[in-house]
């Protein structure tokens, strides 16, 4: 319990801010991408801060961060819920360094999808004890397959770094397990691992 270990929460924010796996309707992107296109500019010519935020989740959910973070940046006016999330979300999903004072700039370990988002690539170390590990582990394990494929590199780079072998490994196998096809990313992680053994 992070809480009664003496960590301040405050800053830790719900899953809901970080409910990445929901953020797709289960098509391929460029399918869904028309349907909020259409959305983001009323007929007034007004931003549509609501699509502006789907259309952002869209591209983080499926590892486009770059596209994520221009988008909001072309709208820097409008009222989008959750934007300092998304954008250190849009930097984290491809490994960039988050956006100081950000959500994903807390050191402090937290609970849930926060703790996670921190581990992927956050400020935070990657590794704080046994059981924010596994905490983040089932979170990790929550998420879509293609996205655990796509982050468990970066993952296991920030874990082989804090010199936790075990854990990366850990990662690799949950990963790999998902039954997606392995990537040059992820063959890469495992040459990495192997060699840390």
């Amino acid at each position: 319990n992070l809480a009664g270990a003496g960590v301040d929460l405050s800053a830790c924010l719900d899953d809901a801010a970080f409910a990445v796996g929901d953020w797709s309707n289960g098509t391929p992107l460029i399918r869904q991408l028309p349907l909020f296109e259409r959305e983001l500019v009323t007929e007034f010519d007004t931003p549509n801060a609501e699509a502006l935020r789907d259309m952002a989740r869209l591209y983080i959910r499926f590892g486009f961060g770059l596209e994520a973070e221009a988008l909001l940046a072309a709208f820097p006016d409008a009222p989008v819920e959750d934007r300092a999330v998304l954008v250190d979300l849009a930097r984290a999903v491809e490994g960039r360094a988050v956006v100081p004072d950000g959500p994903l700039s807390v050191t402090e370990p937290c609970p849930g999808s926060h703790g996670l988002w921190l581990a992927l690539g956050g400020g935070a170390p990657v590794w704080h004890d046994a059981e924010s590990f596994a905490a983040v582990k089932e979170r990790f394990e929550d998420l879509p397959v293609d996205l655990r494929v796509l982050l468990a590199p970066a993952f296991i780079d920030r874990l082989l770094a804090a010199d936790r072998v075990a854990d990366a490994q850990v990662i690799y196998d949950t990963a790999v397990r998902a039954g997606e096809n392995v990537d040059a990313g992820l063959d890469l992680a495992g040459a990495r691992i192997a060699g840390s053994l």
